[in-house]
């Protein structure tokens, strides 16, 4: 849990990956709260969170902004351990992840992922062990815009950017964390000046 306040400017990341291993047909569980006061902004930059093969997981992550609050994040996700070519076998992943402002909701998105969908269903991400989101908040049509200049079509196996009310969302699919990554934080050095004036 993490509580900006007001006038605060604070960023966060991780020491390394976060891990969820094998868990026997028991869920594990990781509940990140963060709430940002009126002025104040946020940014969370983790490493990626790798779901070994067989796990049973479930990420959620919720922001709560107030006033004029921002916020700049990602989360990064690797099914399997595709650098020794393990898929995520009898694996389940619940990842859900929720924006209000002022209490209401501004982005709300869940994905359940398991082995009971077929790998070639659209659900199944095309089959792609990497999928990664980067929001933030404050955004408008010219900085999607902007960012849509700034990012060449080579950084990434599928990604995209769209503006959602005021949130503006990158999305990553491929096989690669260290190319979501690189696509992330690209756009990161982009919107960073234009939302925060850093």
């Amino acid at each position: 849990t993490v509580s900006a306040e007001e006038g605060c400017s604070a960023l966060a990341t991780t020491p390394g990956a976060t891990k969820f291993y094998k868990t026997n047909g028991k869920t594990a569980r990781q509940q990140q709260v963060f709430s940002v006061a009126d002025g104040a902004s946020f940014e969370w930059l983790p490493q990626e969170t790798i779901y070994f093969p067989d796990t049973h997981a479930q990420l959620t992550t919720t922001v709560h902004l107030e006033g004029a609050a921002n916020f700049l994040g990602w989360e990064i996700n690797c099914l399997g351990l595709p650098a020794n070519q393990e898929d995520f076998g009898m694996g389940k992943a619940r990842i859900k992840l929720s924006v209000f402002r002022e209490g209401g909701p501004v982005l709300i998105e869940s994905l359940d992922i398991s082995n009971d969908k077929s790998q070639y269903q659209a659900a199944f991400l095309q089959n792609q062990p990497v999928f990664g989101t980067f929001i933030a908040t404050g955004g408008t049509s010219e900085m999607l815009d902007i960012l849509r200049s700034r990012i060449p079509r080579n950084e990434a196996t599928l990604w995209a950017a769209t503006l959602v009310e005021e949130v503006l969302v990158i999305r990553y699919l491929g096989n690669s964390t260290i190319q979501a990554r690189k696509l992330f934080s690209l756009s990161w050095k982009v919107l960073r000046p234009l939302i925060l004036g850093k």
